[in-house]
């Protein structure tokens, strides 16, 4: 006999010695508990003969066959799921309830192991986003070339025409035009040959779409204030404060067509100056697609967009910038729809164009994305509703021009 079979041996004796186990067949009146059938690893035999005998002869059984002491085999009786820690050979009589609640243990201590990595990356995300932040700042500050500088101190809780959302702006209308002309002059001495003579027939035409457009900024706002109070008279729920414009007054509106055939996107900044290519040109075949490109570079004036966006450009991390912006794109895309609407171009022609759009950076959604949100019902119905209006109000005009 070698010595793992003598130390079994006594192992054994000395379970069978503290009354671990039974030595003694019991009567068949009162059979001994036995577990289930799932946890003997040693093959079942359906054998005619006494409980105690059946378990003595499985428990040497699983002895025999794992090579484990008794104090280990005793433990392979549970099911698998309880072995959580290792088993160093003492028994107690709560055996299966000192295993469970090890199992507990455990499956705390790796759900801890989890939540410290979760609370590990946010630290490491907030970091990196200070880091964005503090960058940005000192970019846009001192190291781009028109830096966004406030020469006075502004900060106000404005109302964005046509959507009623309150948003902040931290610089004045007069400080938007300085930066704005800053910023196109220094475009245009960077790019002097591409722009296009204003007698070409593309800059006429443009220019032209532009001045239908430009008067229904407050044509349709006029026509909304008034479904407001027509609605608030029948007890409906207001829509909102109507905003002013005011800070359009004197603007000088100009379009100008750049030579560019791989751009198909137009630019606008907010000194009332909106810049064409060649590209979207060839891409847009009727005047009603080019004028809602030329109202959603309206809305972006008239929504204040460029002092907004200071906000988001310096004091924004990279992800939350990118939603930002592209928030500001899709609001432009709606007020354009409506802009157009009231200048007498049908609005379902809006998603149409947009969907010919490319993005050209990760600041501008898709056009796909663009148009679907542009062809939402609520959104659209809101724009026939004042396309038929002024086309309505047009009619008796054309009418009597006529002589009829």
């Amino acid at each position: 006999m070698n010595k793992a079979a003598a130390f079994r041996l006594r192992l054994l004796r000395r379970s069978l010695f503290r009354g671990e186990i039974s030595s003694q067949p019991t009567a068949l009146a009162a059979p001994a508990p036995l577990l289930h059938r799932r946890h003997y690893t040693f093959p079942w035999r359906a054998a005619e003969e006494a409980p105690g005998t059946t378990q003595r002869r499985l428990f040497h059984g699983i002895i025999k066959q794992s090579g484990r002491p008794p104090a280990l085999a005793q433990a392979a009786l549970l099911h698998r799921h309880h072995h959580t820690t290792p088993w160093r050979g003492e028994l107690s009589s709560p055996t299966q309830g000192r295993l469970h609640r090890s199992s507990i243990k455990h499956y705390f201590s790796a759900s801890a192991r989890w939540v410290s990595s979760f609370w590990w990356w946010c630290k490491v995300a907030a970091a990196a986003a200070c880091v964005n932040v503090l960058y940005s700042v000192v970019y846009h500050t001192y190291l781009v070339r028109v830096p966004y500088t406030s020469r006075t101190p502004y900060f106000r809780l404005e109302t964005v025409p046509y959507t009623n959302r309150n948003h902040y702006v931290i610089r004045s209308p007069l400080d938007d035009r300085d930066y704005g002309e800053s910023c196109f002059s220094m475009f245009k001495r960077n790019y002097p040959s591409t722009f296009i003579s204003p007698l070409h027939p593309d800059s006429v035409r443009v220019n032209l779409i532009t001045a239908q457009l430009l008067p229904a900024v407050q044509r349709g706002l006029d026509i909304k204030k008034r479904h407001a109070i027509e609605s608030k008279k029948q007890g409906s729920r207001s829509c909102g404060s109507q905003p002013q414009i005011t800070h359009l007054d004197g603007l000088d509106w100009e379009v100008f067509v750049m030579k560019n055939d791989g751009h198909a996107c137009a630019v606008s900044w907010s000194n009332g100056k909106i810049l064409v290519f060649t590209g979207l040109l060839n891409r847009l075949e009727t005047d009603a697609e080019i004028a809602a490109v030329l109202a959603h570079e309206i809305a972006h004036l008239v929504a204040r967009h460029w002092s907004e966006l200071i906000i988001y450009k310096k004091w924004c991390p990279y992800p939350l910038k990118v939603y930002f912006v592209r928030r500001l794109e899709i609001e432009a895309d709606r007020m354009g729809m409506l802009i157009m609407a009231a200048a007498g171009f049908d609005p379902r022609i809006a998603p149409v164009a947009a969907e010919k759009l490319v993005g050209n950076d990760i600041y501008h959604p898709s056009g796909k994305k663009r148009a679907r949100l542009l062809s939402r019902a609520k959104v659209m119905d809101e724009a026939l509703e004042l396309y038929r209006e002024v086309m309505s109000a047009k009619a008796p005009e054309t009418h009597s021009a006529t002589g009829a």
